[in-house]
């Protein structure tokens, strides 16, 4: 036994440790958000670290889909929501 290893929960030990870009999704708090009229989702990220994840949602204006880059600033936007968990003992 190595003495300084130091017991982790099984929560810290998770393989899903890591940043994330969402490919797809059946969360319907998200994918309402493609109906706002006047922005549309860009990427939309879960950076974890246990215990806390964070869910980043890129917005863009849906003018700039419509215009050549070289005329509009880039303009987009994000919404981060973190939340923490632990394992029950």
């Amino acid at each position: 036994d190595d003495p300084s290893f130091q017991k982790q929960s099984s929560l810290e030990m998770s393989p899903l440790t890591g940043n994330w870009r969402m490919v797809w999704t059946t969360a319907s708090d998200v994918l309402v958000l493609g109906a706002n009229p006047l922005v549309s989702v860009g990427a939309i990220y879960q950076f974890i670290s246990p215990p806390t994840i964070t869910n980043v949602i890129d917005f863009l204006p849906r003018y700039q889909n419509f215009l050549p880059p070289s005329l509009v600033p880039n303009s987009m936007a994000r919404a981060e929501v973190t939340t923490r968990a632990y394992s029950r003992p």
